[in-house]
């Protein structure tokens, strides 16, 4: 099992690597896509925890219904998906740029409108904070929304670093719901350094 958990720490430069923390104080530019490849997805929010969790039954069943029509309705085919207490994983493959930014609008959207109960962020921020018990719900900076960054993605190389990505997403899964004991991960992406300290996997 060892051999299959993914323990490459990337460098900035690599193109392989877009989004999440990665872009903190970096100018903006296009993120690698590569319709031939598959490609690991994170989305995440601050703003899920507790009853806004996208664990909760009722999340989750709504969460997984979007990403299954917003895939038919543009042609991504989505290989593996794992959704976490505050952020989503995805393995898929995209047929263009333009269905990319489609499927990641719909969702990003759709998911974070459910979430907050169709509420404006503001809003949604404000009754948060009223019932916060002191599980620490972060005041948002400014000009900060549901979703923390911009999704961090990963270009897959097929053959084994694929499989480590699905074994991944997989475990992450198993866990969530029980099935395995959650193990803390010694190296992973950049990411998951913020999401360790936050949610599971």
């Amino acid at each position: 099992m060892k051999s299959n958990q993914m323990s490459l720490i990337p460098d900035r430069s690599n193109k392989r690597f877009f989004g999440g923390s990665l872009l903190v104080g970096r100018r903006k530019t296009p993120r690698p896509l590569n319709t031939k490849e598959a490609i690991h997805f994170v989305l995440r929010s601050q703003f899920a925890k507790g009853t806004t969790s996208f664990r909760t039954s009722k999340n989750h069943k709504a969460i997984t219904t979007i990403l299954k029509k917003a895939s038919v309705k543009y042609k991504i085919r989505i290989y593996r998906q794992s959704i976490q207490t505050n952020h989503i994983h995805l393995v898929l493959k995209v047929p263009n740029r333009h269905a990319y930014k489609c499927f990641i609008a719909v969702i990003s959207g759709k998911i974070a409108s459910f979430v907050m109960n169709y509420k404006s962020f503001k809003n949604f921020v404000k009754d948060i904070s009223l019932r916060d018990t002191g599980d620490g719900f972060k005041t948002p900076h400014p000009g900060q929304a549901f979703w923390e960054y911009r999704p961090f993605s990963r270009l897959l190389y097929w053959g084994k670093d694929y499989k480590a990505s699905l074994n991944y997403l997989l475990k992450n899964t198993l866990e969530a719901i029980g099935f395995m004991q959650y193990q803390p991960r010694a190296k992973n992406y950049v990411y998951e350094k913020e999401l360790n300290s936050r949610g599971r996997g």
